[in-house]
C-alpha cells in the first residue's frame, strides 16, 4: 500500500505540470525507499522505479525542453538576485527583492516591451532569503533547514522501529519542499510552511532524546517573557489582520460608489495598521476621485480635494519609498496641480519624483513619458528630447515616443523627422502583427491622446500603473 500510495502521488503531482515539484520528488522519493530497502537495495529499487516515474513526469519534464518563457524568466530572476547579492552582501531586507529587481533585471527580447516584467521573488527560497538577509542571514536559515536533518541522519539506527516509517515519511517531505523551494517561492505559502513545521514536529518526535545532546533548561523568567511576548505578537497581528479586513471593505465600498462609507473604512484600517503604505494610497484615490468629479462639476473645492489626494500619496511614498508606483502617481497628481494652478514649482517637482523613479525602475518608459512633458511645459525642448530619445533606446516598440520626437523635429529637421515618422509607422505595423499585453497598448497609442501619464492615475479602467507596482486598483 505505500508504494501504491507513493505512484499515486507521483502520478497527481504530474498532472499539475509543475516541474519543480517533479525533481523534487526525486529526493523524496529516495529517502524512502533508501530508509526502507537500505543504501545498497534502495539504489536498485529506485533504478527499478524510475521508468515509472519518467513516463508519469514526462508531461512536466517536457517543459525544460520547450521554447517555454518561464525557462526564460526563471534564468533571469537568479541571475537578478546574484547581482542584488554581489552589490547587497548583507541583504536588501526580506520582500526587498521586488524593489531593487528592476535597476538588476534584463530584456525580454522575445516581447513586444522588453522591461515589462515583474518579479515579487526570485522563484528560489533561497536566493531570497541570501538577497534578502545577506550572507550571514542565509547560514543562519540553513542551519535551521539542515540541523534536524543532520541530526535525524546521525541517530536513524536509534529510532525505534514503530517509529521509523513516520520519521522516513517527515524527512521524505521536508526534502520535497525543500527541493522544490529552489525553484518556487513555497514557503511563502502559509499552507506549506503549517506542513513544515508539523513535519518537523513529527521528525523531532520520533528521534531520541540522546540525539539532541544535552538539555537546555530555560529559566522560568525567560518562559513568562516569551509567553508575554507571544500574547503581544497575538495582538498586534489581530490589530494587522483588522486593517487587512477593513482594507478590503473600503475596497469594495469604494467599487460600490460608497465613498463616504469607504473613507471611514480606509481611515479604520490605517489605525489599526498604520504602517501599510497601500491604505494612504486607497485614501488619496479616493480625494482623487472626490477631485475629478469636483472638476467635472467645477465645484471650488477641488483644488483642496486634489492637495489632499497629493498628501495622502505622499504618506504612501514615505512609508514605502521604494514602491516606484507611489512616486508615479506622484509625478502624475503634481502634473495635474500644474495644470491647474499654473504653478512651475509643480513641474519642478514632477521632474523630481520622475527621477526617484528611474533611480529604482531606469528602465521605464512612462517615466520616461512624463519627464518629457514636463520639460516641454518649462520650455525646455532639447531636455524633452533626450528624454524621449533614452525612451525609445530603451524600448525599441516605443511607438508613441518615435511619432513625439517626429512632432518635436518637425520645426527644426525635416529630414530627422520624417525618419522619426518612418520609424513610428514601421513600429505600429509590427504591433499589429502581434498580440499585445495590457501595458503594451499605451505605447502604440498617438501621442495626443488620453494615456496612463496623462490620465486619471487612480480612476479604475484608466491604463494600469508602471510594470512591477503595486496596484491597489
Amino acid at each position: 500500500w505505500g508504494g501504491a500510495a507513493v505512484f499515486f502521488l507521483a502520478g497527481a503531482l504530474s498532472l499539475t505540470g509543475s516541474r519543480g515539484v517533479v525533481v523534487a520528488l526525486v529526493p523524496a522519493l529516495v529517502v524512502l525507499v533508501v530508509s526502507h530497502f537500505g543504501v545498497s537495495r534502495g539504489a536498485k529499487a529506485f533504478l527499478l522505479l524510475l521508468p515509472g516515474l519518467t513516463v508519469l513526469g514526462w508531461h512536466s519534464m517536457s517543459r525544460f525542453f520547450s521554447p517555454d518563457v518561464y525557462n526564460y524568466g526563471r534564468w533571469v530572476f537568479w541571475r537578478s538576485a546574484l547581482r542584488m547579492f554581489e552589490t547587497h552582501p548583507f541583504g536588501v531586507g526580506l520582500g526587498g527583492y521586488k524593489y531593487h529587481w528592476f535597476a538588476t533585471q534584463e530584456p525580454f527580447p522575445t516581447a513586444f516591451r522588453h522591461f515589462a516584467k515583474s518579479a515579487v521573488t526570485p522563484h528560489n527560497e533561497y536566493l531570497e532569503v541570501l538577497t534578502g538577509l545577506g550572507f550571514p542571514g542565509f547560514l543562519l536559515f540553513c542551519a535551521v533547514l539542515l540541523l534536524p536533518l543532520w541530526y535525524a541522519a546521525r541517530r536513524w539506527k536509534d529510532v525505534p522501529e514503530d517509529r521509523r516509517w513516520m520519521a522516513a515519511g517527515a524527512v521524505a517531505g521536508l526534502v520535497l519542499t525543500g527541493t522544490n523551494a529552489l525553484f518556487n517561492f513555497n514557503f511563502h505559502e502559509f499552507g506549506v510552511v503549517f506542513t513544515d513545521v508539523i513535519l518537523l514536529g513529527v521528525l523531532w518526535t520520533c528521534l531520541p532524546e540522546s540525539a539532541w545532546g544535552r538539555r537546555l533548561e530555560i529559566p522560568p523568567v525567560l518562559s513568562k517573557a516569551g509567553a508575554v511576548l507571544v500574547l503581544l505578537l497575538g495582538l498586534v497581528s489581530a490589530s494587522l489582520l483588522g486593517g487587512t479586513v477593513a482594507l478590503a471593505r473600503g475596497e469594495s465600498l469604494v467599487r460600490a460608489k460608497e465613498n463616504a462609507s469607504a473613507e471611514k473604512a480606509f481611515r479604520l484600517a490605517s489605525y489599526l495598521d498604520p504602517w501599510r503604505a497601500t491604505i494612504p494610497d486607497a485614501l488619496s484615490a479616493l480625494d482623487y476621485r472626490r477631485y475629478v468629479a469636483a472638476i467635472r462639476a467645477k465645484d471650488p473645492a477641488a483644488v483642496e480635494l486634489l492637495i489632499s489626494s497629493i498628501r495622502w500619496q505622499e504618506k504612501a511614498r514615505d512609508l514605502c519609498p521604494m514602491e516606484q508606483g507611489f512616486h508615479y502617481r506622484l509625478a502624475n497628481l503634481f502634473l495635474e496641480k500644474y495644470l491647474l494652478g499654473g504653478d512651475r514649482r509643480d513641474l519642478e517637482t514632477t521632474l523630481g519624483m520622475t527621477g526617484e523613479i528611474l533611480k529604482i525602475n531606469p528602465y521605464l518608459v512612462e517615466a520616461l513619458w512624463n519627464r518629457a512633458q514636463a520639460f516641454l511645459y518649462l520650455g525646455r525642448a532639447e531636455d524633452a528630447i533626450g528624454a524621449l530619445q533614452r525612451a525609445v533606446s530603451v524600448e525599441p516598440n516605443f511607438c508613441r515616443g518615435y511619432a513625439k520626437l517626429a512632432q518635436l523635429a518637425r520645426e527644426q529637421d525635416e529630414p530627422q523627422a520624417l525618419a522619426w515618422e518612418a520609424r513610428a509607422a514601421k513600429c505600429r505595423e509590427s504591433a499589429k502583427q502581434r498580440m499585445l499585453e495590457e501595458g503594451d497598448h499605451w505605447m502604440v497609442m498617438e501621442p495626443g491622446l488620453p494615456s496612463g501619464p496623462e490620465g486619471e492615475p487612480h480612476e479604475t479602467g484608466e491604463s494600469p500603473s508602471p510594470p512591477g507596482s503595486s496596484r491597489l486598483r
